[in-house]
């Protein structure tokens, strides 16, 4: 709601999530890591790994350094 965009019908959650990062001059590549991991961890058997966590803390501290500013209203 705060991005502006409102979610389609038809849009998955992820989809929704996906075009939202497309539509701000966020970091690109740490939106796409969050997703993979997000993805990744979401749909196999195993708990998330060290590794899974490292990465999707430094994409979410990436994206709150790059997420553009909120415009006052």
């Amino acid at each position: 709601e705060d991005s502006g965009l409102s979610r389609r019908p038809s849009e998955t959650p992820t989809e929704f999530t996906t075009r939202v990062f497309a539509s701000v001059d966020a970091d690109s590549a740490a939106a796409a890591a969050l997703l993979r991991v997000y993805l990744r961890v979401r749909f196999r058997a195993s708990p998330a790994t060290r590794s899974d966590v490292e990465i999707a803390r430094h994409a979410i501290q990436r994206l709150r350094e790059t997420w553009p500013a909120r415009a006052p209203r």
